[in-house]
């Protein structure tokens, strides 16, 4: 028996990475990649964004059953609550959150009004990166929502940086609005890219350090929308190299169809790969983690972070 066996989610808590999947304004919970299929997630009992339902000074004290009536009606959030599902991830002590936005990543609209309650959660202490499809149709329509938000989860000087978009001279020097170390980043996935030069437009308007290169498998299959690049190893190849040349440095590597599946972490392999072509590169994955010893496995294969839902939710 591996000695990860034993493993508490304490001791890899700081690699965990809550996952959100955003439905039509709901949180639900991701299987497989059949993404008609997913259901609304379902809340473990008593974690809510809500405010507990306090009793005057001169009420009756409260019996066990009145508790948990109270709680049952007041206290719990819906199946569904995105909100909910952030709080209950945060009471496990997880501070980085990955969302993505389902319906954006199937051609619909980005689902701004839900990203907004969700962004204005954002703490100082915290990293959210948001997978919202990113392409040409997403540049058109979100690139000033998604700079304004920039804007708002900044760090106000950074002499020494020089790709943002916020860049302006001040004193001789550049003065800079740049996203606070993690704080807030985007994927640019290869199963929604469309061209090899996409990575560089987001880079350009965003800022490199902003920007998460997503890395789509299904069953082992590279997925990519770019057509014409030959075998799929050429096709892997090639959408490195473009995300390298645009000077981003940490890369999103997920099987979607190992999500939610409990089978185990399928991505180690490629992990390890890219941890070794990249060494620099900040490597988050998972997909069927089912316990901390699956997350000790992919990091030991190379990745930084992990992401988990399902099994943060029993």
């Amino acid at each position: 028996m591996s000695g990860d066996a034993a493993l508490s989610w304490d001791a890899v808590v700081d690699n965990l990475v809550g996952v959100i999947d955003l439905k039509e304004g709901k949180a639900v919970h991701a299987v497989a990649g059949a993404r008609d299929q997913y259901g609304p997630v379902q809340l473990p009992r008593q974690r809510s964004h809500a405010k507990p339902l306090l009793g005057s000074e001169n009420a009756s004290p409260a019996t066990s059953t009145d508790r948990e009536q109270r709680t049952e009606s007041v206290g719990r959030a819906p199946d569904g609550d995105a909100i909910g599902l952030v709080e209950h991830y945060r009471s496990l002590g997880v501070h980085q959150f990955y969302v993505a936005d389902l319906d954006a990543l199937e051609g619909g609209e980005v689902q701004r009004e839900s990203l907004d309650h969700l962004l204005d959660l954002v703490r100082s202490n915290e990293r959210w990166i948001l997978d919202l499809g990113l392409s040409d149709q997403v540049a058109s329509s979100q690139l000033g929502w998604m700079q304004n938000w920039q804007h708002r989860l900044s760090d106000v000087t950074n002499p020494s940086a020089t790709d943002s978009p916020f860049c302006s001279p001040l004193g001789g020097q550049v003065r800079c609005r740049q996203p606070q170390v993690g704080q807030l980043q985007w994927v640019v996935a290869s199963e929604s890219a469309n061209k090899l030069a996409t990575p560089a437009f987001w880079a350009g308007h965003l800022g490199r350090s902003s920007l998460i290169l997503g890395v789509d498998f299904r069953d082992g299959a590279f997925a990519s929308s770019i057509a014409s690049l030959g075998s799929t190893s050429d096709r892997l190849g090639a959408w490195l190299k473009a995300g390298q040349a645009a000077g981003i440095q940490a890369a999103l590597i997920l099987d979607v169809a190992a999500v939610g599946t409990g089978v185990g972490p399928r991505t180690a392999t490629m992990c390890e790969e890219i941890s070794r072509l990249h060494s620099g590169w900040r490597l988050i994955s998972g997909g069927g983690c089912r316990d901390a010893a699956d997350v000790a496995a992919l990091l030991r294969a190379g990745c930084n972070d992990c992401l988990v839902a399902t099994a943060l939710l029993r």
